[in-house]
């Protein structure tokens, strides 16, 4: 396309992915060759970390679900989130995988729906977070220090009264301090819900625990409903990192976003971190932590640990 605005080309990048295409980025012209280069070489480097999670058609058996939970077949990957003021590790998100005898490395997309449809998601859930807590102590620094550990939570689980209590059970049995816990949940998925779920967040918060909000409504309504369940961290998500240098709307986006909340005394995140040009823009603008390829893809705890309390 030549000659048209942002806002006609977000509009195509939206009706190509409705299409099933993929879409490496844009350019504006003219363009340098190295450019051009460094836009293929990012687009490669996501498809291969995600070429597995293209299993998410996948229709696995009832019975073979049942068993990998009750085998506890599951393994955490984790990616670090950077402090920008010390350049260092001073975080993790735990990503969960089946790691399936015959399919290898398998994607929650493929393996949930259907947990959650045999009843026994309150039981995969309990095995994941007991998991995840039980490793973080492995990258505990010099100083015994417990690493920042983030959990992806998913609606089944803020319907359950009963999950705060479970949480704090957990974290105590594992020796790590609530406050060291966030816990990550998507904003478009909350801002509906009935009390139970704001009764959830709000036991959450009561006990400690951090709350980090991505795929939120940016909007004057979607920022006020972050502040009813008290929110410690907005997260950016990576489809703005990735295009607010070149796209204008997704440059202002980002800048109000970190000011607003830090204005809401808030932390920010910005996820999808690739290039240093991104990290250089995102510390000028006083976002606090970042996470992405630029540092690390997601690891098994092995390939984690020596990375703790590092310079990056």
């Amino acid at each position: 396309m030549s000659g048209n605005g942002e806002q006609a080309i977000e509009t195509v990048e939206k009706l190509a992915a409705t299409h099933g295409l993929s879409v490496a980025g844009h350019l504006h012209k003219p363009f340098r060759p190295t450019e051009l280069e460094n836009l293929l070489r990012q687009h490669a480097l996501r498809q291969d970390t995600t070429v597995v999670q293209q299993d998410s058609g996948i229709d696995f058996d009832d019975d073979e679900l049942r068993r990998t939970v009750e085998r506890d077949e599951f393994v955490l990957h984790y990616q670090p989130q950077i402090d920008v003021a010390t350049s260092k590790v001073v975080g993790l998100e735990a990503l969960v995988r089946w790691m399936h005898p015959k399919r290898c490395l398998t994607f929650p997309d493929s393996f949930l729906p259907g947990i959650k449809n045999l009843g026994i998601f309150d039981e995969f859930a309990r095995l994941i977070v007991d998991l995840e807590l039980s490793e973080v102590r492995r990258f505990a620094d010099k100083d015994h220090r417990i690493s920042r550990l983030a959990l992806n939570v998913v609606m089944d689980s803020l319907r359950d009264v009963g999950f705060p209590d479970t949480l704090v059970s957990l974290a105590k049995k594992h020796g790590v301090p609530a406050a060291n816990v966030v816990v990550e949940i998507a904003g478009t998925e909350i801002m509906n819900e009935q009390p139970p779920t704001l009764d959830v967040l709000t036991r959450l918060r009561m006990k400690n625990f951090q709350l980090s909000v991505h795929d939120y409504e940016t909007g004057c309504v979607g920022i006020q409903q972050l502040r009813k369940i008290s929110a410690t961290e907005l997260k950016i998500d990576r489809a703005i990192v990735q295009n607010m240098l070149v796209n204008d709307r997704d440059r202002v986006m980002a800048q109000k976003i970190i000011m607003i909340a830090h204005e809401l005394d808030m932390m920010v995140l910005a996820e999808g971190v690739e290039t240093q040009e991104q990290l250089e823009f995102l510390g000028r603008k006083g976002c606090d932590y970042l996470q992405g390829f630029l540092f690390s893809l997601p690891q098994p705890p092995l390939g984690m640990a020596p990375c703790i309390g590092s310079i990056v």
